[in-house]
C-alpha cells in the first residue's frame, strides 16, 4: 500500500467524520435554537446560517471526496459504485439546499416584511416558507445518511484483505 493511498483514506474519514458532526450539530440545534430563542425569526436566521455553512462544506467536500475515493480505494480493488452515489446525493442534496433553498428561504422572509410568528398561518408565504423549510430539512437528512454512510463504508473497508500465498486471511 502506498503513502499516497492511506493519506487519501484517513482524510476521506476525516472529511466524512466532520460532515456527519457538522449535520448531527445542525439537525440538534432544529430541536434547541427555537426552545432557547425568543422569537421564531431570530431562531430562522440562526437555522438559515447555520445550514448555509454546512452546505457550503457539503459542496467543497464532494469533490475531494471523490479524489480521496479514486486515490484511496481503487488501488485496493474496492467496489466504489455505492460509495459514488452516496457522495453525489450528498453533495447535490448540499448544492440544492446551499444554492436554492436556503437563498430562497431568505428572500420569502424578506418578502414577508413582519416577523414569521405575526404573520396568520393562512398567509401564502408562510407556507411557501414552511414547504421550502421541509425541503431544506430534507436535504439535510440525505447530507447526514450519505455522511453516515460513507463513515461506516470506509471504516469497514479500510483494510484491506491479507493474502498469504493465494489464501486469503
Amino acid at each position: 500500500m502506498s503513502v499516497i493511498g492511506s493519506a487519501a483514506r484517513v482524510l476521506h474519514v476525516l472529511i466524512t467524520g466532520i460532515w456527519l458532526g457538522a449535520g448531527a450539530l445542525c439537525i440538534l440545534l432544529v430541536f434547541l435554537v427555537p426552545e432557547t430563542l425568543d422569537s421564531r425569526q431570530a431562531a430562522e436566521a440562526v437555522l438559515s446560517a447555520t445550514r448555509a455553512r454546512l452546505d457550503l462544506f457539503g459542496l467543497l467536500a464532494g469533490p475531494v471526496l471523490l479524489l480521496t475515493l479514486a486515490v484511496g480505494w481503487v488501488p485496493l480493488m474496492v467496489r466504489l459504485k455505492m460509495r459514488l452515489f452516496v457522495t453525489l446525493a450528498g453533495t447535490g442534496a448540499a448544492a440544492l439546499s446551499g444554492r436554492y433553498l436556503v437563498p430562497k428561504m431568505r428572500e420569502v422572509m424578506d418578502a414577508m416584511g413582519r416577523p414569521l410568528q405575526d404573520l396568520p398561518s393562512t398567509d401564502p408565504l408562510v407556507s411557501q416558507y414552511l414547504e421550502l423549510s421541509v425541503a431544506s430539512l430534507g436535504t439535510l437528512g440525505v447530507q447526514v445518511l450519505a455522511a453516515l454512510l460513507l463513515v461506516i463504508t470506509a471504516v469497514a473497508a479500510g483494510k484491506p484483505k491479507k493474502q498469504s500465498y493465494g489464501i486469503e486471511l
